[in-house]
């Protein structure tokens, strides 16, 4: 949890490189802390690796069962912020 609240700290502050490392951190543990990976994927984003950020997004979708809807809503403002409107309506829809 600790972690978890550190790399959130540190993606506020813009400190990309160690907030990763703090979520990956927590998902070696936990693979299934749906937050952590929800945060790993947009601080991929942010680092400019939009690839990986959907994949990790792809993984979200894998382990978040009925909070299906919380994945598709950050997915989707990714998509609109890299021009891939199509997929973001598909996502809120």
């Amino acid at each position: 949890e600790m972690a978890c609240e550190d790399g959130t700290r540190q993606l506020r502050k813009g400190n990309y490189p160690l907030a990763r490392a703090c979520f990956e951190a927590v998902l070696e543990e936990f693979p299934n802390n749906l937050d952590a990976r929800l945060k790993l994927a947009q601080t991929l984003h942010e680092m400019g690796d939009t690839d990986a950020a959907l994949q990790e997004f792809d993984n979200a979708m894998r382990i978040a069962g009925a909070a299906a809807a919380v994945v598709h809503f950050h997915r989707a403002r990714v998509f609109l912020e890299v021009g891939r409107h199509q997929d973001a309506a598909n996502d809120l829809q």
